[in-house]
C-alpha cells in the first residue's frame, strides 16, 4: 500500500514539475527502488558524490550569514531524488534539488549558515537522504566565527 501511494505521489510530483529547465522522461523516474529495501539490487541505485565533503569557510564577523554550494553528481543507474536534506543545527538551512536528478546529471545543494551566537570554532553538518545506498550522506563545513 505504502508502495501505491509512493507512485502516485511521485507521479503527481512529476506532473507538476514537467516544463521545468531538467527534463526527465517520467519513464526514468519509475523507481520504486529505495535503499532501505532489502530486495533491492543496490547496483541499480541512484548514487550521490560530492566533489567535496567537508569545506573550510575560513572566517566571518558574527552576525554574518555565509553561503555555501555543495556541488554533486549522480553517478548512479536510477534517477536520484532527494528526500530531504537537515541540519544538525538551526542555524543552518540546507536547500536541495526538489526534482529528480538524471544518471550522469550533476545538481547543487546550497547551505546558509547564520553566525548570530555562534562565536568560536564551528563545525556543521548537513545529511542528506536519498534513494541511495547508503540512504544517507553527511556533508559539512568549518568556519570560525569572530566576536564585532
Amino acid at each position: 500500500m505504502k508502495k501505491i501511494y509512493f507512485l502516485m505521489a511521485l507521479t503527481a510530483f512529476i506532473s507538476a514539475c514537467s516544463g521545468g529547465d531538467q527534463s526527465i522522461d517520467s519513464n526514468m523516474v519509475e523507481n520504486s527502488r529505495t535503499a532501505d529495501q532489502p530486495e533491492v539490487d543496490t547496483n541499480q541505485l541512484a548514487s550521490i558524490e560530492f566533489e567535496e565533503t567537508n569545506i573550510n569557510l575560513g572566517k566571518v564577523y558574527e552576525g554574518e550569514s555565509v553561503s555555501q554550494i555543495f556541488k554533486f553528481k549522480n553517478t548512479g543507474k536510477s534517477p536520484l531524488v532527494i528526500n530531504t536534506a537537515s541540519a544538525s543545527c538551526g542555524c543552518t538551512k540546507p536547500e536541495y534539488p526538489r526534482a529528480p536528478i538524471a544518471p550522469g546529471a550533476e545538481g547543487e545543494l546550497k547551505v546558509t549558515f547564520n553566525s548570530e551566537g555562534k562565536v568560536g570554532a564551528n563545525h556543521k553538518e548537513v545529511t542528506v537522504f536519498a534513494n541511495t545506498d547508503p540512504r544517507q550522506t553527511v556533508i559539512s563545513f568549518d568556519i570560525e566565527v569572530i566576536q564585532k
